[in-house]
């Protein structure tokens, strides 16, 4: 019967103590809410001896990778919790895109009306730093790193 007593207490601790933890965490979407800046532009090259090499993107590279790209880099990104995103387009108009993260919380997807979607690694993500990576098909090997960096102030989401 003590046995029982103390299997039980132990389990209902266990219960608490995850159900605490996991209402503490915040999921990768609650995350990215807020306003971000981007930072840099990096391309990740892998090196034959398997190191990674970074070194930052010129801006004629950048213009290179945007040809192939939807989004217009050196902008802002605002995520708001209804999964709307407001991106500036090469022209300087503005689109609302649906984002949604995927996956185990590293793939960011968005989702354009007219223009298909977009699939983006999620490398790092903390309360200021948020890092994602991209293939490019520039002529250029490795993938692409950008790093953004959250704006101080209001995050879209509800408490």
């Amino acid at each position: 019967m003590r046995f029982i007593h103390l299997f039980l207490t132990t389990l209902v601790l266990s219960v608490i103590i995850s159900l605490i933890v996991l209402l503490e965490c915040k999921s990768a979407e609650g995350q990215l809410l807020g306003d971000w800046d981007e930072v840099t532009w990096e391309y990740e090259n892998s090196n034959t001896d398997d190191r990674m090499i970074d070194f930052e993107i010129s801006q004629g590279q950048r213009s290179e990778t945007f040809e192939k790209l939807i989004i217009y880099g050196g902008e802002s990104w605002r995520f708001t919790n209804d999964y709307k995103m407001k991106l500036r387009l090469q022209d300087g108009s503005y689109e609302d895109v649906k984002w949604k993260v995927k996956g185990r919380g590293n793939v960011l997807e968005l989702e354009h009306e007219n223009l298909g979607s977009e699939k983006y690694q999620i490398q790092k993500i903390s309360e200021d730093n948020l890092v994602i990576h991209f293939s490019s098909d520039a002529q250029h090997t490795g993938v692409v790193k950008m790093t953004l960096k959250r704006k101080l102030g209001k995050v879209y989401a509800k408490r």
